[in-house]
């Protein structure tokens, strides 16, 4: 049944949501200016719960533990976030439902295009309406079975607006850097193009610093906007692949032009050479570049349009009302569900895995292998999305991440198995491998049962292909051995969870950080790479500017 708007909104104004995306309290970031804000004037009562700045203050254990206690007291209606891989948690979705299954959660999903094959399609079925600002991907999340999902394509025109300035810069480029926007950058430059950068990031190389002009707020940014001739988007991400922007409608809404990469995801929201202006290759941005600089009329004509096809369709709080008057009429779908596995999966001891016979009998009827060891300590839903990620990628193997952990210190190094293949050889990454985070096909097993005995032997094989891997970038292990780390190696694969506990043992000014950090650098096989990732970093300014926030 279809909700009149009047009655939506007596609705809205009686109900609580808690709003916990990365840097919510950060007044000048994308998160409280463009979502926070809309939300406050549509909701009774917004709360807001930084994970950022208590995950650096408190570390991330304490940090999921106030996230919780918060939701017990307030009791929210809703509850908007991100849903990460060692802070809010898939297990922290779960708590919540465990607290009370009448909340529902949103995820905002930004990184489809990177992150939807080893993550986002996993962590999808944990909450109860995936908001995605990749619009191109829903089709990908129904081929799931995934249908609580809703694109966002839209932006708080209260914040980006046109304002009356002079403009000063011919062309700019706002964002941070990447390789593909490097090349493009210096390409520009080389050609003498008049081009001013700012964004995070591009103070880390010295040849940008006659153009590089500092990273603006919020603030700062529409005004940099309205003040450019020609603003530049770039839609390819750090792989160099075309994916969706939102930055097209923070122009627009600006009335203010732009020169943004061709992707044929944007020519449903704008009419090509009328509302935007798109260009295939950098002779072609060159050239566009100098057309346009020179005929204001043609810019002015085509950032009027695309301005009023943004405030028409792309208003925030116009696309939040449709967005929760769609989930009160649709709360069947709109509410987080498992897909079942009609696959049957057998966990057997590494010790089991004796000889071919006994293991080719121990698993028959069964679909999937996993495997199991006194060393490791297997976490919530571990079983179950390593047959759902065979399932949907169709995959002979599934290989999650892992938590390295201490008894006491607990969580010290989460290992990122994805980028391990693709930094790493595979010998280097094959040391990193613990049976316990693997699944394999039965069938897949047994043909190649030799080159499996020789990977837990550590033995040359063949046992692992990218076309048969399907990697799930959540860490659904604990393992308590390790084997010995060349720091140069393998230093980039980790996220270092020690990091961000010591920082806040020192904010807090908690003496027991000497216990702790004695403790962790007399660990076996780590002691020596946490050692020198922790002086390396005592050295980097922005590490310790962490500890104000």
């Amino acid at each position: 049944m279809k909700i009149k708007q009047e009655e939506l909104e007596r609705v809205l104004k009686k109900q609580k949501i808690l709003f916990a995306m990365w840097s919510a309290s950060s007044k000048n970031e994308a998160p409280y200016q463009n979502y926070y804000l809309p939300l406050k004037n549509i909701f009774g009562k917004t709360i807001l719960f930084d994970p950022r700045k208590e995950r650096f203050s408190r570390g991330s254990e304490k940090m999921n533990q106030m996230f919780s206690s918060l939701i017990k007291k307030e009791m929210p209606d809703y509850i908007f976030l991100i849903v990460g891989r060692d802070e809010l948690t898939i297990q922290t979705m779960a708590e919540i439902k465990k607290i009370s299954p009448k909340i529902k959660v949103i995820a905002f999903v930004g990184d489809d295009d990177t992150e939807f094959e080893t993550l986002k399609r996993y962590q999808a079925l944990f909450v109860d309406c995936n908001f995605i600002a990749q619009p191109n991907y829903v089709a990908e999340y129904k081929k799931e079975g995934i249908k609580n999902v809703f694109p966002t394509i839209s932006i708080n025109t209260d914040i980006f607006k046109p304002i009356k300035t002079k403009k000063i810069y011919d062309v700019t480029f706002i964002g941070q850097p990447s390789k593909p926007r490097l090349d493009i950058v210096r390409f520009l430059l080389d050609k003498k193009v008049n081009l001013k950068i700012f964004g995070r990031g591009w103070e880390n190389y010295p040849e940008f610093r006659d153009v590089y002009l500092g990273s603006p707020d919020s603030e700062k940014f529409v005004k940099i906007v309205n003040q450019s001739k020609i603003n530049l988007a770039f839609s390819k991400n750090r792989y160099g692949k075309l994916h969706f922007k939102g930055r097209i409608f923070e122009f627009a809404a600006c009335k203010s032009f732009s020169l943004v990469d061709f992707f044929s995801g944007y020519l449903k929201f704008f009419k090509n050479n009328e509302e935007i202006v798109m260009f295939k290759n950098n002779e072609e941005l060159l050239k566009k570049i100098a057309y346009y600089l020179k005929n204001e009329t043609a810019r002015e004509k085509i950032a009027e349009k695309s301005y009023t096809k943004a405030i028409k369709n792309h208003n925030i709080s116009q696309e939040y009302q449709k967005l929760f008057g769609k989930m009160l009429e649709n709360e069947n779908v709109f509410s987080s569900k498992l897909i079942k596995s009609n696959k049957k999966m057998k966990m057997i001891k590494k010790e089991e895995v004796k000889n071919f016979d006994y293991v080719k009998k121990i698993t028959e009827g069964f679909d999937y292998i996993c495997f199991s060891s006194n060393d490791s300590e297997n976490m919530e839903y571990l079983e179950y999305l390593r047959s759902r990620a065979m399932d949907v990628t169709k995959k002979q193997i599934s290989i999650c991440d892992y938590y390295f952990f201490d008894k006491l210190l607990g969580n010290l190094l989460l290992v990122d198995m994805l980028k391990s293949f693709n930094e790493l050889n595979l010998e280097e990454f094959e040391r990193l491998i613990i049976p316990e985070q693997i699944a394999v096909s039965r069938e897949y097993l047994l043909e190649n049962y030799h080159d499996f005995e020789n990977l837990l032997k550590r033995r040359k094989n063949k046992f692992f292909r990218r076309d048969i891997m399907s990697f799930i970038s959540i860490p659904l292990v604990k393992t308590t051995k390790i084997g010995k780390l060349n720091y140069p190696v393998f230093s980039n694969v980790f996220q270092k969870i020690f990091l961000f506990t010591v920082y806040s043992m020192i904010k807090q000014k908690n003496l027991k950080v000497i216990f702790y950090v004695f403790r962790l650098l007399a660990i076996k096989n780590v002691g020596t790479f946490t050692a020198k990732f922790f002086f390396s970093s005592l050295f980097k300014s922005e590490n310790w500017n962490k500890l104000r926030m």
